[in-house]
């Protein structure tokens, strides 16, 4: 240690850069300049954008953080037991209309003339407000002449709307119900 901190290799240092252009030339010098200024840069590029993309994860986790968790709906049929409980006594009612459950979610309201049309409009109306969470829709409507069989007629699916309960999703594999991709922490 003491060899290269006397005061005489500080010296054989400075002749040797002095030295170093007449010895190599002009060109390499600069060419090894420019590669370690290349490389500065590279450096000081890669360290600034892993920076912003640390910035950007941060932020990416947080917007998770704050969505909500959105319920699933979906459909199904309504039973046929529970749609004759609707259907029963409508005949008295709606006379003049026929309201059958010809299956599981579906119902036939049918009128014998077209002068029953406001008990038959009644009579759909109570079909479709008949149950809690039944969401209906016409698979057939027919009035007048047009009409095969009746001339007042309608067919009408039921379903009954099940909405399932939100879940917060863990990726994580834990169990625990941590934010999703917080890096195994």
């Amino acid at each position: 240690m003491q060899r290269y901190l006397k005061g005489q290799s500080v010296k054989d240092l400075d002749r040797f850069l002095d030295d170093l252009p007449k010895t190599l030339g002009y060109a390499p010098l600069i060419a090894a300049g420019v590669v370690w200024l290349f490389a500065g840069g590279a450096v000081m590029f890669a360290s600034m954008e892993a920076k912003e993309m640390s910035q950007l994860r941060a932020e990416l986790l947080e917007v998770e953080a704050l969505k909500p968790p959105v319920p699933e709906l979906s459909y199904v049929p309504v039973a046929q037991s529970s749609l004759e409980k609707v259907i029963d006594g409508m005949t008295k009612l709606y006379p003049g209309v026929t309201t059958i459950a010809t299956g599981i979610g579906t119902v036939k309201v049918t009128g014998s003339t077209v002068y029953h049309y406001p008990q038959f409009w009644a009579a759909v109306g109570h079909v479709r407000n008949g149950g809690r969470s039944w969401r209906t829709e016409f698979k057939t409507l027919c009035f007048g002449r047009e009409c095969s069989g009746s001339p007042l007629s309608a067919e009408l699916k039921v379903d009954s709307i099940r909405i399932t309960n939100a879940k917060i999703e863990d990726n994580t594999g834990s169990g625990e119900g941590k934010l999703p991709g917080a890096f195994g922490k």
